[in-house]
């Protein structure tokens, strides 16, 4: 999938080990400092996509089709997840695209990521910000309650806990069952002002 292929971009833990050493050499620690941080966002974002295709492309899907789950009981343990995967697929597409467009020539993994103000200030202010606030606020107000509904169903529901045994053992889940995915979700949020503070400190220029 194209999630996939773009994971192999973000494999290393970092973007000096992203780069060939050779590029890395050209660049002042200030620079190598902040693309290390603006790839710790992307990598993340990432994964927090990746986490959210698994709990609806995965485990919601399944639970509808193939065990024909009630509706309403799959809703109240996936509260919200249109919308979240909504709002990261498309901040993601943006960092992304913004890394395409910094690639040096003939190269497909050295970049320097010159201005990414512009994409934080449309995610993070206005209209954006207002949908990603409203959107975690109902998802995280309704997590103790989402993870009942999931326990009560694992443990009245046979087919349901073979289908979970099954499916957490796949090894692109790495043991990450529907409670790791939902606590996942709620941490992210507070995840972006911790990496915004540390790009806006090695930035010579906000």
């Amino acid at each position: 999938s194209d999630l996939e292929a773009d994971g192999k971009e973000f494999e290393a833990d970092s973007w000096s080990l992203a780069v060939d050493n050779s590029f890395l050499q050209q660049h002042r620690m200030d620079v190598m400092k902040r693309q290390d941080v603006i790839y710790e966002l992307m990598q993340t974002e990432l994964h927090h996509v990746r986490t959210l295709k698994i709990m609806g492309a995965l485990f919601r899907r399944a639970m509808l089709e193939e065990l024909q789950l009630d509706p309403g009981t799959v809703q109240r343990i996936f509260p919200c997840l249109d919308e979240l995967s909504h709002i990261h697929e498309r901040f993601l597409a943006q960092l992304l695209e913004r890394r395409r467009e910094s690639l040096a020539q003939d190269s497909n993994k050295n970049f320097v990521i010159d201005r990414l103000g512009d994409i934080l200030v449309t995610q993070f202010s206005g209209p954006s910000a207002e949908q990603l606030r409203k959107a975690y606020a109902e998802f995280c107000s309704k997590h103790t309650k989402a993870l009942k509904e999931y326990k009560d169903l694992l443990a009245r529901d046979k087919r349901f806990q073979q289908f979970i045994r099954r499916v957490t053992r796949s090894p692109l889940l790495r043991r990450h069952g529907v409670p790791e995915c939902i606590l996942l979700v709620t941490q992210r949020i507070t995840k972006y002002p911790v990496l915004i503070e540390r790009i806006l400190k090695n930035s010579k220029d906000n």
